[in-house]
């Protein structure tokens, strides 16, 4: 909605860098714009691939050139929380990074046949410094994610300074509040019956399969468990996507952050945000 108000204001158009938002039929588990929103502000990174089809960075990026190049020099809001999308337009990535699907696969063989140990050292030696910034080495879907951009180093990001970037910053308990309330809402909107539909038209790719609360919901659909334990399990991987996304940004970037206070509105949110705009200056796209 922040996002909205200052589009609005500034008459610029929003470009997602949301890594779920890109999926066509995921509306309701991932919170996407109403499509009146999408219709009325120019949004571009949104509905780029069905729900069973793989999406990565270098299409992600492929896109957003596409969508800045359009604009011809239209004010541009980039908004969202996948930081690999926002490190790659703000710094640079050099195309020696982009994905190698064979290597990929190669991993995702090994993690098969011989487990997560081998797995973590097939990435370590082939990608010491992608591996090194692998937060979780348990998690082998961020392992595998490390391999997909070949020789993906520090070497590979450009040599830009990190820019300054706004971010918005609840409490933890405004933050716990919030979550439960968009779970609540995305079941009373429909997100079982979504989420069956989707099922029913193919399969949904891996990471489509785990995206939060689409995972649980087919879980429930499957009679593996009911939605009270569904809803736990969402509250709890959304409230650790958030601590990680803000651990990301607070190492990765440089933000200054706007706090969120319970009851605040929009406009009033909005405006410490452009305030900040001001001071800083535009930031630049590099990708």
């Amino acid at each position: 909605m922040v996002a909205h108000a200052l589009a609005g204001k500034e008459a610029s158009s929003i470009l997602s860098a949301d890594s779920m938002l890109v999926y066509r039929g995921m509306d309701v588990g991932t919170a996407k714009p109403t499509p009146a929103e999408l219709k009325h502000f120019r949004y571009s990174g949104v509905n780029l691939v069905d729900s069973n089809e793989d999406f990565n960075l270098a299409l992600y990026i492929k896109h957003a050139r596409r969508s800045v190049e359009a604009l011809n020099g239209m004010p541009l809001i980039v908004v969202g929380g996948t930081g690999l999308y926002v490190k790659t337009l703000t710094r640079g990535f050099d195309d020696a990074g982009m994905p190698n699907p064979a290597l990929r696969r190669k991993a995702e063989e090994v993690l098969q046949k011989q487990g997560i140990e081998a797995l973590r050292e097939f990435v370590r030696v082939r990608a010491p410094c992608a591996y090194e910034d692998v937060k979780d080495k348990g998690n082998s879907r961020r392992l595998v994610r490390a391999l997909e951009s070949t020789g993906a180093s520090r070497r590979s990001w450009g040599d830009h300074l990190s820019p300054r970037l706004v971010g918005l910053r609840l409490s933890r308990e405004l933050l716990i509040k919030r979550i439960e309330e968009r779970v609540d809402k995305m079941y009373e909107s429909g997100l079982l019956d979504e989420t069956r539909q989707l099922m029913t038209l193919s399969p949904l790719s891996r990471t489509a399969r785990q995206a939060i609360g689409y995972k649980e919901a087919i879980a429930v659909l499957d009679g593996e468990m009911d939605w009270v334990t569904a809803r736990e399990r969402i509250c709890v991987r959304t409230r650790r996507l958030a601590k990680s996304q803000m651990t990301w940004f607070r190492n990765q970037e440089q933000v200054d952050w706007v706090d969120v206070e319970d009851g605040m509105d929009v406009d009033t949110i909005a405006e410490q945000v452009e305030k900040l705009w001001r001071e800083n200056g535009r930031t630049r796209l590099r990708f």
